[in-house]
């Protein structure tokens, strides 16, 4: 542990901060690499009227894709001791399993001065994997002080992960160019419409079970509607 891996005390409200400070994750670019990695980006505002201090106070968070694995040594599974300086503003450290730890870089040329009301600051990093759906990041971001005491950033508490922005490209809900971009559920229910050229009970979730067996029937109500890829037709025969 470096001498800058320690909060200086520094008395701060970190239930205020928590209230005020709003935190977007966003997935900027997949890289198409092997293994694969992807560039992300943390943006954090204050939306409070009084300033948040340049110290003091740090951000946990449990992240599964490994954040920065270039400094990460694959041999000893561990990262260097040494803090990964982002930007000179926030410094990033691998605490234990999944969680790290950002908080505001005091060292030598420090360019966080803190945020007054309205203002932003970015953090952007490299992380390996992918992350094609906001459900690949978890919830519950919290803060802690030089006393340990913590505190939930009410933003991040949302089990829809609203947090997580949306993609701005293709590039970023992609893994790599041979991917699908995912399908939004209306999407799939006009899939058959739209898809005349594949086997359509493969686009409906859940997948319909069609029975070709002699004597078998089933009885459809006047609101369904059978979609039959007709190079397959001689297996509904039977259908009734």
């Amino acid at each position: 542990m470096t001498k800058h891996s320690k909060l200086k005390k520094v008395n701060v409200d970190v239930n205020r901060i928590g209230q005020n400070l709003k935190l977007e994750y966003t997935v900027l670019e997949h890289r198409p690499t092997t293994p694969p990695g992807y560039i992300a980006r943390i943006v954090i505002t204050n939306t409070g009227t009084s300033t948040i201090p340049a110290q003091g106070w740090s951000i946990h968070f449990c992240h599964e894709a490994l954040i920065e694995p270039g400094s990460y040594n694959f041999v000893t599974k561990k990262y260097p001791p040494q803090l990964v300086v982002r930007d000179r503003n926030f410094l990033l450290q691998h605490t234990k399993g999944c969680m790290f730890r950002l908080q505001p870089y005091t060292g030598v040329n420090t360019t966080f001065p803190g945020l007054e009301p309205g203002q932003t600051a970015t953090i952007n990093f490299m992380a390996d994997q992918t992350a094609v759906s906001k459900y690949n990041i978890y919830p519950n971001w919290y803060l802690t002080d030089s006393t340990n005491k913590t505190s939930l950033i009410r933003n991040t508490a949302s089990v829809d992960r609203s947090f997580v922005t949306p993609s701005e490209s293709p590039s970023a809900s992609m893994r790599s160019p041979a991917d699908v971009p995912p399908m939004t559920p209306w999407l799939r229910y006009k899939e058959p419409e739209l898809r005349l050229d594949v086997p359509e009970k493969a686009c409906i979730i859940p997948t319909p079970t069609f029975y070709s067996d002699e004597g078998r029937s089933m009885k459809i109500g006047d609101n369904w509607e059978i979609y039959v890829d007709t190079t397959a037709a001689n297996a509904f025969r039977d259908l009734k």
